[in-house]
């Protein structure tokens, strides 16, 4: 009963309801299906039409309870067709039965966080698919612009066609614990984009070879021990935006002195930074972010940017 009356706080038909959906990633599905209940069907479709990322409806605990919500609650609901991002549990498959559910009431999906039930049903279920953040490898949609990686399964990096079905893909991100090879760069041709994270310190030295075909790159992140890629960065003279965070004890910045079109530029929590001297090289540098690293004290390379326009030196000790 206590969190019922919070009903009392969510916006009425007369107010605005773009703060509904924070308020309402909150709560628990089976809340939020008497929350819904509650609301006219006038308001039911504002707060369709003005939700981007439809987080309220597929924040749940487990599969388990978000297909028990689904199955106890979606057919009641009304058809959202300008919804176009959904998040969904990651930790297991979808049911197949609420996984054509979905279909049903979110036809125009284009931005989609979930494991899908069985290889093949992502392209046929949301052929619209643009956008897409997911641990399985099974059956891409060919019309993705934007991937995101996390642990994937069946990710084999040693293979150079891994991505050859993915033309169209301007956008990629992988997070995982280690990497073995960089080979599956190859089929990547075409991203502009591309961000590495590695969450095992020991990671392998790795052949940085493939990087070479990214000619399109022009934003980078790399994230954890892969020295090797950031001493790649001497043959990356295309790149306009670049993070480090987190590099590993003993990384060389001189490659950057090669950067001459960067734009952007952050390196975060690096234990080994002492200064800035790079950043001459730089002479485009609009934004610069240097944040919690501990050895950094020379900063006078500073005043050799004459573009800046966003400086942050935070949480920097020995300044």
């Amino acid at each position: 009963m206590t969190r019922i009356t919070q009903l009392s706080s969510l916006p009425t038909t007369t107010q605005t309801l773009e703060e509904a959906p924070d308020y309402l990633s909150r709560l628990a599905p089976e809340l939020l299906a008497k929350i819904i209940s509650y609301l006219p069907q006038t308001a039911q479709q504002q707060l369709a039409l003005t939700c981007r990322s439809f987080y309220p409806l597929v924040r749940a605990t487990s599969v388990a309870s978000f297909n028990r919500f689904l199955k106890k609650n979606l057919n009641t609901l009304p058809t959202f067709a300008n919804i176009t991002h959904l998040h969904l549990p990651e930790d297991k498959p979808i049911a197949v039965p609420t996984w054509k559910l979905l279909k049903n009431k979110f036809p125009n999906i284009r931005a989609l966080r979930c494991v899908p039930p069985t290889p093949g049903t992502l392209a046929t279920t949301f052929p619209a698919l643009t956008h897409l953040s997911t641990p399985s490898l099974a059956s891409l949609p060919p019309s993705l612009d934007h991937l995101h990686l996390e642990d994937p399964t069946n990710f084999t990096a040693s293979n150079p066609d891994l991505f050859k079905n993915t033309s169209t893909l301007r956008s990629f991100s992988l997070k995982i614990s280690q990497l073995s090879s960089l080979a599956f760069l190859a089929s990547l041709e075409n991203v502009t984009s591309l961000s590495l994270e590695v969450t095992n310190s020991a990671q392998t030295p790795l052949i940085t070879a493939p990087l070479n075909g990214l000619k399109k790159l022009t934003t980078l992140k790399v994230t954890g021990n892969l020295k090797e890629v950031i001493a790649h960065l001497q043959y990356m003279p295309q790149l306009e935006t670049l993070v480090l965070e987190h590099p590993s004890a003993g990384t060389d910045f001189t490659p950057l002195l090669s950067l001459k079109n960067l734009k952007r530029l952050a390196i975060l929590i690096s234990p080994d930074l002492q200064d800035l001297a790079f950043i001459k090289e730089m002479p485009e540098l609009k934004y610069l972010k240097i944040s919690h690293c501990p050895q950094l004290k020379n900063v006078q390379a500073l005043v050799c940017l004459d573009k800046i326009i966003y400086l942050d030196l935070s949480h920097n000790f020995e300044l």
